[in-house]
């Protein structure tokens, strides 16, 4: 079961994948204010930072683990971190991970989660890599 969440998780890494130089031909607003964003993309897309974040963090730790045992229990710690920040935005890993994917397979949601996730990176003061 944790091999299918990791799969999974790659894929919807991939499909969110954004070329850079789609990044350079959207128009930047000129402040967050300037631009509204839909509550429920803007939690997602929150959820989405935050859930990169505990990933990165995660990812970290489980490459300089070399033993099975202890990467066993780095990896559930991983998944259990993840159902925390998931719940924390009033969903469940399943619920994220099927929002996410039907986000990456229409145009107009990708836009307009790309669009929150770069006007909370503003707020925020970070930069979308």
């Amino acid at each position: 079961m944790i091999g299918r969440k990791w799969f999974v998780a790659a894929l919807v890494l991939v499909g969110l994948g954004v070329p850079p130089m789609l990044h350079a031909q959207q128009a930047v607003p000129t402040s967050a204010s300037a631009v509204s964003v839909d509550p429920k993309v803007r939690n997602l897309a929150m959820a989405q930072m935050e859930v990169d974040a505990t990933r990165n963090e995660y990812f970290a730790k489980l490459s300089a683990i070399h033993e099975g045992p202890p990467k066993d229990l780095a990896r559930e710690e991983f998944t259990k971190a993840i159902e925390v920040v998931c719940e924390k935005y009033g969903m469940t890993t399943e619920q994220f991970e099927q929002a996410i994917f039907l986000v990456s397979s229409d145009d107009s949601a990708l836009a307009a989660f790309n669009e929150a996730l770069e006007v909370i990176a503003n707020e925020m003061g970070t930069v979308i890599r």
